[in-house]
């Protein structure tokens, strides 16, 4: 019991520790996009980029580990949840900029 609780506040914390690197190296990239201050670039936005992408498929693999690689059909039930997490906010934007254009 106690080696599945401790796996998953690791996991709890791996996967809150990766949001917030992801979130920070965004805004690297955005910064890197700005100008720069007193001649100097903030961030290096490829860097950042690249980083962003490596941390994404760790976390990706991370929840495919812990998610889907005991099921049945698990590429399946992946591919949706990632459609059903998206596609709304998709829509909505999608809906948003058409009435407001």
């Amino acid at each position: 019991s106690d080696v599945c609780s401790s796996d998953l506040t690791f996991n709890l914390q791996t996967g809150f520790l990766m949001g917030v690197l992801r979130f920070l190296l965004a805004i690297a990239v955005v910064i890197a996009h700005a100008d720069p201050v007193f001649g100097y670039y903030i961030a290096d936005g490829r860097f950042a980029v690249q980083m962003f992408y490596m941390v994404s498929g760790f976390y990706m693999a991370l929840v495919w580990n812990e998610r889907y690689s005991k099921s049945d059909n698990a590429v399946r039930s992946f591919y949706l949840n990632r459609f059903l997490r998206v596609y709304p906010q998709y829509a909505i934007v999608l809906v948003l900029s058409i009435v407001v254009s």
